[in-house]
Protein backbone atom coordinates (compact mmCIF):
# COMPACT_ATOMS: atom_id res chain seq x y z
CA UNK A 1 0.00 0.00 0.00
CA UNK A 2 2.80 2.44 0.88
CA UNK A 3 4.55 1.66 -2.39
CA UNK A 4 1.39 2.30 -4.40
CA UNK A 5 0.99 5.69 -2.72
CA UNK A 6 4.57 6.68 -3.55
CA UNK A 7 4.64 5.60 -7.21
CA UNK A 8 3.69 7.74 -10.18
CA UNK A 9 0.65 7.04 -12.33
CA UNK A 10 2.32 4.84 -14.95
CA UNK A 11 4.28 2.93 -12.31
CA UNK A 12 1.10 2.29 -10.33
CA UNK A 13 -0.52 0.85 -13.44
CA UNK A 14 2.44 -1.46 -14.03
CA UNK A 15 2.47 -2.68 -10.43
CA UNK A 16 -1.28 -3.31 -10.36
CA UNK A 17 -1.04 -5.24 -13.63
CA UNK A 18 1.73 -7.40 -12.14
CA UNK A 19 -0.26 -8.31 -9.01
CA UNK A 20 -3.03 -10.89 -8.85
CA UNK A 21 -6.49 -9.48 -8.14
CA UNK A 22 -6.66 -10.46 -4.45
CA UNK A 23 -3.19 -9.12 -3.63
CA UNK A 24 -3.93 -5.86 -5.42
CA UNK A 25 -7.27 -5.53 -3.64
CA UNK A 26 -5.62 -6.16 -0.26
CA UNK A 27 -3.11 -3.41 -0.98
CA UNK A 28 -5.86 -0.98 -1.97
CA UNK A 29 -7.70 -1.66 1.30
CA UNK A 30 -4.67 -0.37 3.22
CA UNK A 31 -4.30 2.88 1.26
CA UNK A 32 -5.33 6.29 2.56
CA UNK A 33 -8.78 7.22 1.26
CA UNK A 34 -7.62 10.21 -0.79
CA UNK A 35 -4.81 8.25 -2.43
CA UNK A 36 -7.14 5.36 -3.19
CA UNK A 37 -9.74 7.65 -4.75
CA UNK A 38 -7.04 9.21 -6.90
CA UNK A 39 -5.79 5.82 -8.04
CA UNK A 40 -9.28 4.59 -8.93
CA UNK A 41 -9.89 7.69 -11.02
CA UNK A 42 -6.67 7.35 -12.98
CA UNK A 43 -6.71 3.64 -13.87
CA UNK A 44 -8.85 2.10 -16.60
CA UNK A 45 -12.51 1.98 -15.39
CA UNK A 46 -12.83 -1.76 -16.01
CA UNK A 47 -9.61 -2.40 -14.08
CA UNK A 48 -10.75 -0.13 -11.26
CA UNK A 49 -14.14 -1.86 -11.14
CA UNK A 50 -12.48 -5.28 -11.00
CA UNK A 51 -10.25 -4.19 -8.12
CA UNK A 52 -13.09 -2.66 -6.10
CA UNK A 53 -15.27 -5.73 -6.70
CA UNK A 54 -12.51 -7.92 -5.23
CA UNK A 55 -12.14 -5.82 -2.06
CA UNK A 56 -13.99 -6.64 1.14
CA UNK A 57 -17.56 -5.31 0.71
CA UNK A 58 -17.30 -2.72 3.49
CA UNK A 59 -13.93 -1.51 2.20
CA UNK A 60 -15.27 -1.37 -1.35
CA UNK A 61 -18.28 0.67 -0.27
CA UNK A 62 -16.04 3.10 1.59
CA UNK A 63 -13.84 3.49 -1.50
CA UNK A 64 -16.87 4.20 -3.68
CA UNK A 65 -18.16 6.82 -1.24
CA UNK A 66 -14.98 8.83 -1.76
CA UNK A 67 -15.52 9.05 -5.53
CA UNK A 68 -17.62 11.57 -7.42
CA UNK A 69 -21.03 10.27 -8.49
CA UNK A 70 -20.10 9.94 -12.17
CA UNK A 71 -17.00 7.84 -11.48
CA UNK A 72 -18.83 5.77 -8.87
CA UNK A 73 -21.66 4.95 -11.27
CA UNK A 74 -19.19 4.10 -14.02
CA UNK A 75 -17.41 1.58 -11.80
CA UNK A 76 -20.65 0.04 -10.56
CA UNK A 77 -21.85 -0.45 -14.13
CA UNK A 78 -18.63 -2.27 -15.00
CA UNK A 79 -18.98 -4.75 -12.11
CA UNK A 80 -20.89 -8.04 -12.05
CA UNK A 81 -24.52 -7.20 -11.31
CA UNK A 82 -24.70 -9.12 -8.03
CA UNK A 83 -21.60 -7.38 -6.67
CA UNK A 84 -22.86 -3.96 -7.76
CA UNK A 85 -26.27 -4.57 -6.18
CA UNK A 86 -24.63 -5.58 -2.89
CA UNK A 87 -22.44 -2.48 -2.83
CA UNK A 88 -25.32 -0.17 -3.71
CA UNK A 89 -27.17 -1.64 -0.74
CA UNK A 90 -24.24 -0.79 1.56
CA UNK A 91 -23.96 2.71 0.12
CA UNK A 92 -27.57 3.37 1.14
CA UNK A 93 -26.59 3.27 4.81
CA UNK A 94 -25.26 6.28 6.70
CA UNK A 95 -21.53 5.99 7.41
CA UNK A 96 -22.16 6.67 11.11
CA UNK A 97 -24.45 3.65 11.53
CA UNK A 98 -23.96 -0.09 11.83
CA UNK A 99 -24.99 -0.57 8.21
CA UNK A 100 -22.34 1.89 7.11
CA UNK A 101 -19.46 -0.15 8.55
CA UNK A 102 -20.75 -3.70 8.19
CA UNK A 103 -19.51 -6.24 5.69
CA UNK A 104 -21.77 -8.65 3.84
CA UNK A 105 -18.98 -11.24 3.74
CA UNK A 106 -20.33 -14.02 5.94
CA UNK A 107 -21.21 -17.71 5.91
CA UNK A 108 -24.88 -18.37 6.69
CA UNK A 109 -26.10 -21.96 7.07
CA UNK A 110 -29.22 -23.67 8.42
CA UNK A 111 -29.02 -25.75 11.57
CA UNK A 112 -29.50 -29.11 9.84
CA UNK A 113 -26.20 -28.77 7.97
CA UNK A 114 -23.45 -31.08 9.24
CA UNK A 115 -20.18 -29.84 10.67
CA UNK A 116 -18.32 -31.57 7.81
CA UNK A 117 -20.39 -29.72 5.20
CA UNK A 118 -19.93 -26.42 7.03
CA UNK A 119 -16.16 -26.90 7.10
CA UNK A 120 -16.18 -27.68 3.39
CA UNK A 121 -18.28 -24.61 2.60
CA UNK A 122 -15.94 -22.44 4.64
CA UNK A 123 -12.81 -23.73 2.90
CA UNK A 124 -14.39 -23.15 -0.52
CA UNK A 125 -14.74 -19.43 0.15
CA UNK A 126 -12.10 -17.09 -1.20
CA UNK A 127 -12.66 -14.82 1.81
CA UNK A 128 -12.44 -17.58 4.44
CA UNK A 129 -9.64 -15.75 6.27
CA UNK A 130 -12.04 -12.85 6.88
CA UNK A 131 -14.91 -15.00 8.18
CA UNK A 132 -14.70 -15.39 11.95
CA UNK A 133 -17.62 -17.77 12.37
CA UNK A 134 -20.68 -19.46 10.92
CA UNK A 135 -24.07 -17.83 11.30
CA UNK A 136 -26.65 -20.52 12.01
CA UNK A 137 -30.22 -19.68 10.97
CA UNK A 138 -33.60 -21.39 11.24
CA UNK A 139 -35.81 -22.40 8.29
CA UNK A 140 -37.10 -18.81 8.06
CA UNK A 141 -33.59 -17.41 7.87
CA UNK A 142 -33.68 -15.89 11.36
CA UNK A 143 -30.42 -15.90 13.31
CA UNK A 144 -30.02 -18.67 15.88
CA UNK A 145 -26.34 -18.52 16.79
CA UNK A 146 -22.91 -17.35 15.68
CA UNK A 147 -20.57 -20.34 15.92
CA UNK A 148 -16.89 -19.55 16.24
CA UNK A 149 -14.41 -21.22 13.91
CA UNK A 150 -12.80 -23.05 16.83
CA UNK A 151 -16.18 -24.59 17.73
CA UNK A 152 -16.63 -25.77 14.16
CA UNK A 153 -13.25 -27.46 13.95
CA UNK A 154 -13.37 -29.13 17.37
CA UNK A 155 -16.82 -30.69 16.85
CA UNK A 156 -17.45 -34.13 15.37
CA UNK A 157 -17.90 -34.04 11.58
CA UNK A 158 -21.29 -35.79 11.69
CA UNK A 159 -22.79 -33.38 14.21
CA UNK A 160 -25.44 -30.94 13.05
CA UNK A 161 -24.82 -27.24 13.52
CA UNK A 162 -27.96 -26.88 15.63
CA UNK A 163 -26.43 -29.31 18.14
CA UNK A 164 -23.60 -26.83 18.72
CA UNK A 165 -25.79 -23.82 19.38
CA UNK A 166 -26.28 -22.44 22.87
CA UNK A 167 -25.41 -19.67 25.31
CA UNK A 168 -23.80 -17.24 25.13
CA UNK A 169 -26.11 -16.13 22.35
CA UNK A 170 -24.90 -13.66 19.71
CA UNK A 171 -25.40 -9.95 20.26
CA UNK A 172 -27.16 -8.26 17.36
CA UNK A 173 -27.79 -4.71 16.20
CA UNK A 174 -30.07 -3.15 13.61
CA UNK A 175 -28.48 -1.57 10.55
CA UNK A 176 -29.63 1.93 11.46
CA UNK A 177 -28.22 2.11 15.01
CA UNK A 178 -25.43 4.67 15.60
CA UNK A 179 -21.83 3.56 16.05
CA UNK A 180 -21.99 4.36 19.77
CA UNK A 181 -24.51 1.53 20.19
CA UNK A 182 -22.32 -0.77 18.13
CA UNK A 183 -19.46 -0.12 20.58
CA UNK A 184 -21.80 -1.01 23.44
CA UNK A 185 -22.74 -4.22 21.64
CA UNK A 186 -19.08 -5.17 21.33
CA UNK A 187 -18.53 -4.47 25.03
CA UNK A 188 -21.48 -6.73 25.83
CA UNK A 189 -20.40 -9.42 23.39
CA UNK A 190 -16.63 -9.35 23.99
CA UNK A 191 -16.23 -11.18 20.69
CA UNK A 192 -14.58 -10.46 17.37
CA UNK A 193 -17.76 -9.40 15.57
CA UNK A 194 -21.35 -8.30 16.02
CA UNK A 195 -24.15 -9.47 13.73
CA UNK A 196 -26.37 -6.94 11.94
CA UNK A 197 -29.94 -8.17 11.45
CA UNK A 198 -33.10 -6.93 9.74
CA UNK A 199 -36.55 -6.55 11.32
CA UNK A 200 -37.13 -10.31 11.01
CA UNK A 201 -33.82 -11.11 12.75
CA UNK A 202 -32.26 -12.32 9.51
CA UNK A 203 -28.52 -11.60 9.29
CA UNK A 204 -27.67 -8.98 6.66
CA UNK A 205 -24.07 -8.31 7.67
CA UNK A 206 -21.54 -8.33 10.45
CA UNK A 207 -19.15 -5.80 11.93
CA UNK A 208 -15.56 -6.77 12.64
CA UNK A 209 -13.59 -5.20 15.47
CA UNK A 210 -10.94 -3.70 13.19
CA UNK A 211 -13.56 -2.13 10.92
CA UNK A 212 -15.19 -0.49 13.92
CA UNK A 213 -11.83 0.91 15.03
CA UNK A 214 -11.25 2.29 11.53
CA UNK A 215 -14.66 3.96 11.60
CA UNK A 216 -14.08 5.52 15.03
CA UNK A 217 -10.51 6.71 14.55
CA UNK A 218 -11.17 9.99 12.76
CA UNK A 219 -14.40 11.02 14.45
CA UNK A 220 -15.12 9.61 17.89
CA UNK A 221 -12.25 9.55 20.38
CA UNK A 222 -14.59 8.72 23.25
CA UNK A 223 -16.02 5.71 21.45
CA UNK A 224 -12.53 4.59 20.47
CA UNK A 225 -11.32 4.80 24.08
CA UNK A 226 -14.24 2.67 25.20
CA UNK A 227 -13.53 0.13 22.50
CA UNK A 228 -9.80 0.11 23.30
CA UNK A 229 -10.71 -0.71 26.89
CA UNK A 230 -12.67 -3.71 25.64
CA UNK A 231 -9.70 -5.03 23.67
CA UNK A 232 -7.17 -4.56 26.51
Amino acid sequence: ADLLEELGRSQRQELLDALDAETAADALEEMESEELASLLREVDPEKAASLVATMEPDEAAEALRDLDEETRDELLEAMPQDVADSLVGLLDYDEETAGGVMTTSMLVLEGDVTVAEARSRLMERTDSSDVDGVLVVDVDGALVDNLRIVELFTAEPEQLLRELTGAPWPVTVAADVPLEEVVEAFVENRGSSVVVVDDDQRPIGRILADDLVDALLPTDARGLRAFAGLLS
